[in-house]
Protein backbone atom coordinates (compact mmCIF):
# COMPACT_ATOMS: atom_id res chain seq x y z
CA UNK A 1 0.00 0.00 0.00
CA UNK A 2 1.13 3.52 -0.72
CA UNK A 3 -1.59 5.31 1.24
CA UNK A 4 -0.43 8.37 3.11
CA UNK A 5 -0.95 7.77 6.82
CA UNK A 6 0.14 10.69 8.93
CA UNK A 7 -0.63 14.21 10.02
CA UNK A 8 0.64 17.77 9.78
CA UNK A 9 0.52 20.68 12.19
CA UNK A 10 -2.53 22.88 11.71
CA UNK A 11 -0.22 25.90 11.76
CA UNK A 12 0.93 24.95 8.25
CA UNK A 13 -2.68 24.99 7.12
CA UNK A 14 -3.37 28.35 8.75
CA UNK A 15 -0.40 29.87 6.96
CA UNK A 16 -1.42 28.34 3.63
CA UNK A 17 -4.93 29.74 3.96
CA UNK A 18 -3.55 33.17 4.91
CA UNK A 19 -1.35 33.17 1.79
CA UNK A 20 -4.19 32.30 -0.58
CA UNK A 21 -5.59 35.37 -2.28
CA UNK A 22 -9.26 35.93 -3.06
CA UNK A 23 -10.59 33.32 -0.64
CA UNK A 24 -14.21 34.26 -0.05
CA UNK A 25 -14.52 32.51 3.32
CA UNK A 26 -11.21 31.43 4.92
CA UNK A 27 -13.01 30.55 8.16
CA UNK A 28 -15.08 27.93 6.31
CA UNK A 29 -11.93 26.55 4.69
CA UNK A 30 -10.38 26.06 8.14
CA UNK A 31 -13.61 24.55 9.43
CA UNK A 32 -13.57 22.04 6.57
CA UNK A 33 -10.57 20.37 8.21
CA UNK A 34 -11.92 20.78 11.74
CA UNK A 35 -10.03 23.92 12.73
CA UNK A 36 -11.42 26.92 14.64
CA UNK A 37 -10.98 30.41 13.21
CA UNK A 38 -8.42 31.42 15.85
CA UNK A 39 -5.76 29.64 17.91
CA UNK A 40 -2.61 30.76 19.71
CA UNK A 41 0.70 29.67 18.18
CA UNK A 42 1.41 26.86 20.66
CA UNK A 43 -2.08 25.38 20.32
CA UNK A 44 -2.07 25.71 16.53
CA UNK A 45 1.34 24.05 16.33
CA UNK A 46 0.15 21.08 18.38
CA UNK A 47 -3.19 20.62 16.59
CA UNK A 48 -2.75 17.99 13.89
CA UNK A 49 -4.66 17.44 10.65
CA UNK A 50 -4.66 14.23 8.58
CA UNK A 51 -2.15 14.36 5.72
CA UNK A 52 -4.72 13.62 3.01
CA UNK A 53 -6.90 16.46 4.31
CA UNK A 54 -3.85 18.74 4.16
CA UNK A 55 -3.21 17.97 0.48
CA UNK A 56 -6.90 18.11 -0.38
CA UNK A 57 -7.09 21.55 1.18
CA UNK A 58 -4.20 22.78 -0.99
CA UNK A 59 -6.13 21.54 -4.03
CA UNK A 60 -9.21 23.35 -2.72
CA UNK A 61 -7.30 26.64 -2.45
CA UNK A 62 -7.02 26.71 -6.26
CA UNK A 63 -3.45 28.02 -6.36
CA UNK A 64 -2.06 25.67 -9.04
CA UNK A 65 -1.38 28.56 -11.43
CA UNK A 66 -0.40 31.09 -8.78
CA UNK A 67 3.41 31.07 -9.11
CA UNK A 68 3.82 33.51 -6.22
CA UNK A 69 1.78 31.51 -3.71
CA UNK A 70 4.65 29.46 -2.19
CA UNK A 71 6.65 32.61 -1.65
CA UNK A 72 3.79 34.56 -0.05
CA UNK A 73 3.38 31.56 2.24
CA UNK A 74 7.09 31.57 3.11
CA UNK A 75 7.19 35.31 3.78
CA UNK A 76 4.08 35.07 5.94
CA UNK A 77 5.50 32.35 8.20
CA UNK A 78 7.77 33.31 11.10
CA UNK A 79 9.52 31.28 13.82
CA UNK A 80 7.17 32.90 16.34
CA UNK A 81 4.28 31.06 14.67
CA UNK A 82 5.61 27.77 16.05
CA UNK A 83 5.82 28.44 19.76
CA UNK A 84 8.70 26.95 21.71
CA UNK A 85 10.08 25.23 18.62
CA UNK A 86 10.23 28.54 16.77
CA UNK A 87 12.05 30.18 19.65
CA UNK A 88 14.53 27.29 19.76
CA UNK A 89 15.21 27.79 16.05
CA UNK A 90 15.89 31.49 16.61
CA UNK A 91 18.22 31.01 19.58
CA UNK A 92 20.62 28.48 18.01
CA UNK A 93 24.17 29.83 17.84
CA UNK A 94 24.57 29.42 14.05
CA UNK A 95 22.39 28.79 11.03
CA UNK A 96 23.66 25.22 10.95
CA UNK A 97 22.41 24.88 14.52
CA UNK A 98 19.02 26.25 13.49
CA UNK A 99 18.69 23.65 10.74
CA UNK A 100 19.96 20.84 12.96
CA UNK A 101 17.23 21.67 15.45
CA UNK A 102 14.63 21.67 12.70
CA UNK A 103 15.80 18.21 11.62
CA UNK A 104 15.63 16.90 15.17
CA UNK A 105 12.23 18.31 16.10
CA UNK A 106 10.39 18.27 12.78
CA UNK A 107 8.32 15.32 14.01
CA UNK A 108 6.57 17.81 16.29
CA UNK A 109 5.15 19.42 13.13
CA UNK A 110 4.53 16.38 10.90
CA UNK A 111 5.34 12.70 10.48
CA UNK A 112 4.86 12.84 6.70
CA UNK A 113 8.21 14.43 5.81
CA UNK A 114 11.70 15.03 7.13
CA UNK A 115 14.92 16.94 6.47
CA UNK A 116 18.56 15.89 6.46
CA UNK A 117 22.02 17.27 5.65
CA UNK A 118 24.15 15.75 2.89
CA UNK A 119 27.76 16.92 2.70
CA UNK A 120 28.98 18.70 -0.43
CA UNK A 121 32.39 20.11 -1.37
CA UNK A 122 31.02 23.65 -1.17
CA UNK A 123 28.96 23.14 1.98
CA UNK A 124 25.92 20.90 2.44
CA UNK A 125 22.65 20.05 0.78
CA UNK A 126 19.67 20.52 3.07
CA UNK A 127 17.31 17.89 1.66
CA UNK A 128 13.56 17.68 2.14
CA UNK A 129 11.94 14.25 1.84
CA UNK A 130 8.18 13.88 1.35
CA UNK A 131 7.48 10.23 0.42
CA UNK A 132 4.00 10.68 -1.07
CA UNK A 133 2.44 10.11 -4.51
CA UNK A 134 2.94 12.91 -7.00
CA UNK A 135 0.06 15.37 -7.29
CA UNK A 136 -0.19 19.13 -7.80
CA UNK A 137 -0.74 19.75 -4.10
CA UNK A 138 2.54 17.97 -3.28
CA UNK A 139 4.43 20.11 -5.80
CA UNK A 140 3.02 23.25 -4.20
CA UNK A 141 3.74 21.97 -0.69
CA UNK A 142 7.36 21.19 -1.63
CA UNK A 143 7.92 24.67 -3.05
CA UNK A 144 6.38 26.13 0.10
CA UNK A 145 8.70 24.04 2.27
CA UNK A 146 11.96 25.08 0.59
CA UNK A 147 10.89 28.72 0.31
CA UNK A 148 10.02 28.68 4.03
CA UNK A 149 13.47 27.31 4.94
CA UNK A 150 15.18 30.19 3.13
CA UNK A 151 12.76 32.63 4.76
CA UNK A 152 13.56 31.16 8.18
CA UNK A 153 17.31 31.54 7.64
CA UNK A 154 16.85 35.12 6.46
CA UNK A 155 14.83 35.93 9.56
CA UNK A 156 17.33 34.51 12.08
CA UNK A 157 20.64 35.36 10.36
CA UNK A 158 22.88 38.32 11.18
CA UNK A 159 23.96 38.46 7.51
CA UNK A 160 22.13 38.27 4.14
CA UNK A 161 21.19 34.74 3.09
CA UNK A 162 21.45 33.38 -0.46
CA UNK A 163 21.67 29.65 -1.26
CA UNK A 164 24.20 28.37 -3.77
CA UNK A 165 21.55 26.32 -5.55
CA UNK A 166 18.01 24.99 -5.18
CA UNK A 167 16.54 21.84 -6.74
CA UNK A 168 13.03 20.45 -7.09
CA UNK A 169 11.91 16.97 -8.13
CA UNK A 170 8.86 18.21 -10.08
CA UNK A 171 8.75 19.48 -13.63
CA UNK A 172 9.77 23.04 -14.44
CA UNK A 173 6.78 25.40 -14.20
CA UNK A 174 5.91 27.58 -17.17
CA UNK A 175 7.10 30.68 -15.29
CA UNK A 176 10.11 30.53 -12.96
CA UNK A 177 10.85 34.27 -12.70
CA UNK A 178 9.51 34.47 -9.16
CA UNK A 179 11.60 31.45 -8.13
CA UNK A 180 14.79 33.13 -9.32
CA UNK A 181 13.90 36.45 -7.71
CA UNK A 182 13.17 34.80 -4.39
CA UNK A 183 16.04 32.30 -4.11
CA UNK A 184 18.60 34.46 -6.01
CA UNK A 185 20.58 31.41 -7.19
CA UNK A 186 20.56 28.65 -9.81
CA UNK A 187 17.47 26.45 -9.76
CA UNK A 188 17.01 23.00 -11.27
CA UNK A 189 13.86 20.95 -11.80
CA UNK A 190 13.20 17.21 -12.24
CA UNK A 191 16.14 16.72 -9.89
CA UNK A 192 16.82 13.79 -7.57
CA UNK A 193 15.89 15.72 -4.43
CA UNK A 194 14.00 18.74 -3.19
CA UNK A 195 17.00 20.48 -1.66
CA UNK A 196 18.92 23.67 -0.95
CA UNK A 197 22.70 23.87 -1.30
CA UNK A 198 24.19 26.05 1.45
CA UNK A 199 27.81 27.16 1.69
CA UNK A 200 30.07 26.44 4.68
CA UNK A 201 30.29 30.18 5.28
CA UNK A 202 26.53 30.56 5.38
CA UNK A 203 26.04 27.58 7.68
CA UNK A 204 28.60 29.03 10.10
CA UNK A 205 26.90 32.45 10.12
CA UNK A 206 25.89 33.56 13.62
CA UNK A 207 22.21 33.81 14.47
CA UNK A 208 20.96 37.23 15.47
CA UNK A 209 19.39 35.93 18.70
CA UNK A 210 21.73 33.07 19.65
CA UNK A 211 21.30 32.33 23.37
CA UNK A 212 22.93 29.28 24.94
CA UNK A 213 21.12 29.50 28.27
CA UNK A 214 17.66 29.89 26.77
CA UNK A 215 18.48 27.16 24.26
CA UNK A 216 19.22 24.65 27.03
CA UNK A 217 15.85 25.34 28.63
CA UNK A 218 13.96 25.14 25.34
CA UNK A 219 15.70 21.97 24.15
CA UNK A 220 14.89 20.18 27.40
CA UNK A 221 11.22 21.13 26.92
CA UNK A 222 11.24 20.08 23.25
CA UNK A 223 12.96 16.76 24.01
CA UNK A 224 10.11 15.93 26.37
CA UNK A 225 7.54 16.92 23.75
CA UNK A 226 9.40 14.90 21.11
CA UNK A 227 9.34 11.78 23.27
CA UNK A 228 5.60 12.18 23.79
CA UNK A 229 5.05 12.79 20.07
CA UNK A 230 7.03 9.69 19.13
CA UNK A 231 4.94 7.62 21.49
CA UNK A 232 1.59 9.11 20.45
CA UNK A 233 2.25 9.08 16.71
CA UNK A 234 3.47 5.53 17.07
CA UNK A 235 0.16 4.45 18.63
CA UNK A 236 -1.98 6.17 16.00
CA UNK A 237 0.09 4.71 13.18
CA UNK A 238 -0.02 1.25 14.78
CA UNK A 239 -3.81 1.46 15.00
CA UNK A 240 -4.12 2.60 11.37
CA UNK A 241 -1.78 -0.09 10.12
CA UNK A 242 -3.64 -2.77 12.08
CA UNK A 243 -6.96 -1.54 10.70
CA UNK A 244 -5.57 -1.41 7.14
CA UNK A 245 -4.33 -4.99 7.41
CA UNK A 246 -7.77 -6.18 8.51
CA UNK A 247 -10.02 -4.26 6.09
CA UNK A 248 -10.29 -7.02 3.49
CA UNK A 249 -12.17 -9.01 6.16
CA UNK A 250 -14.35 -6.03 7.04
CA UNK A 251 -13.86 -3.13 9.45
CA UNK A 252 -12.32 -4.54 12.63
CA UNK A 253 -13.79 -3.88 16.07
CA UNK A 254 -11.76 -1.90 18.56
CA UNK A 255 -11.47 -5.01 20.75
CA UNK A 256 -9.76 -6.87 17.87
CA UNK A 257 -7.29 -4.04 17.27
CA UNK A 258 -6.57 -3.68 20.98
CA UNK A 259 -5.76 -7.39 21.24
CA UNK A 260 -3.41 -7.13 18.24
CA UNK A 261 -1.63 -4.23 19.98
CA UNK A 262 -1.35 -6.12 23.26
CA UNK A 263 -3.69 -3.98 25.36
CA UNK A 264 -7.26 -3.95 26.59
CA UNK A 265 -10.07 -2.18 24.75
CA UNK A 266 -10.42 0.23 27.68
CA UNK A 267 -6.71 1.08 27.60
CA UNK A 268 -6.79 1.76 23.86
CA UNK A 269 -9.84 4.01 24.31
CA UNK A 270 -8.08 5.93 27.07
CA UNK A 271 -4.77 6.31 25.25
CA UNK A 272 -6.49 7.56 22.10
CA UNK A 273 -8.55 9.99 24.17
CA UNK A 274 -5.30 11.31 25.67
CA UNK A 275 -4.26 12.10 22.09
CA UNK A 276 -7.57 13.86 21.38
CA UNK A 277 -8.36 11.07 18.93
CA UNK A 278 -10.87 8.24 18.65
CA UNK A 279 -10.84 4.76 17.20
CA UNK A 280 -13.61 5.64 14.74
CA UNK A 281 -11.69 8.68 13.47
CA UNK A 282 -8.63 6.54 12.77
CA UNK A 283 -10.75 3.89 11.06
CA UNK A 284 -12.34 6.48 8.78
CA UNK A 285 -8.97 8.05 7.93
CA UNK A 286 -7.49 4.62 7.20
CA UNK A 287 -10.32 3.65 4.86
CA UNK A 288 -9.87 6.93 2.99
CA UNK A 289 -6.11 6.37 2.73
CA UNK A 290 -6.50 2.79 1.50
CA UNK A 291 -9.20 3.63 -1.03
CA UNK A 292 -7.27 6.60 -2.40
CA UNK A 293 -4.08 4.61 -2.68
CA UNK A 294 -5.70 1.65 -4.43
CA UNK A 295 -7.40 3.91 -6.97
CA UNK A 296 -4.16 5.76 -7.71
CA UNK A 297 -1.69 2.89 -7.73
CA UNK A 298 -3.50 -0.31 -8.74
CA UNK A 299 -5.75 -1.58 -11.54
CA UNK A 300 -8.23 -3.16 -9.14
CA UNK A 301 -11.88 -2.83 -10.16
CA UNK A 302 -14.05 -0.43 -8.19
CA UNK A 303 -15.77 -3.43 -6.61
CA UNK A 304 -12.41 -4.79 -5.44
CA UNK A 305 -11.35 -1.38 -4.10
CA UNK A 306 -14.61 -1.19 -2.16
CA UNK A 307 -14.02 -4.66 -0.72
CA UNK A 308 -10.39 -3.94 0.21
CA UNK A 309 -11.45 -0.68 1.87
CA UNK A 310 -13.81 -2.56 4.16
CA UNK A 311 -17.15 -2.08 2.38
CA UNK A 312 -19.55 -4.96 1.89
CA UNK A 313 -21.35 -3.17 -0.94
CA UNK A 314 -20.00 -1.02 -3.75
CA UNK A 315 -22.91 1.41 -3.39
CA UNK A 316 -21.90 2.15 0.22
CA UNK A 317 -18.34 2.70 -0.91
CA UNK A 318 -19.50 5.09 -3.65
CA UNK A 319 -21.46 7.19 -1.14
CA UNK A 320 -18.63 7.28 1.40
CA UNK A 321 -16.01 8.15 -1.21
CA UNK A 322 -18.10 11.01 -2.59
CA UNK A 323 -18.51 12.33 0.96
CA UNK A 324 -14.76 12.15 1.53
CA UNK A 325 -13.51 13.57 -1.76
CA UNK A 326 -16.55 15.27 -3.33
CA UNK A 327 -16.25 13.10 -6.44
CA UNK A 328 -16.90 9.50 -7.44
CA UNK A 329 -14.17 6.86 -7.25
CA UNK A 330 -14.17 6.60 -11.06
CA UNK A 331 -13.71 10.36 -11.49
CA UNK A 332 -10.94 10.37 -8.88
CA UNK A 333 -9.08 7.56 -10.64
CA UNK A 334 -9.42 9.27 -14.03
CA UNK A 335 -8.08 12.55 -12.62
CA UNK A 336 -5.12 10.71 -11.04
CA UNK A 337 -3.91 9.20 -14.32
Amino acid sequence: MKGQIGAVSSQFIRKLVAAAENLEDPISVLASVGLPAEADSETATQQMVAANAFYDLIDHLGVDNDAEFPFRYALGATPDDFGALGLALKTAETLRGTLERLIRYFLLLTDTANYEFQDHAEGAWFIFYRPVPDRSAVRIANECALAAIVSLLRQVSKLPVAPLSVSFTHQRPANTDVHHRYFDCSISFEAEHNAILLSHELLDTKSALGDEGLSRFLLAHLDQNLQQAQQSRSLEIQVKQTVADALSDGVPKIAQVARRLGMSERTLHRRLADLNSTFQTLVDETRQDVAQSLLMHTDYSLADVAFLSGFAEQSSFQRAFKRWFEQTPAAFRKASL
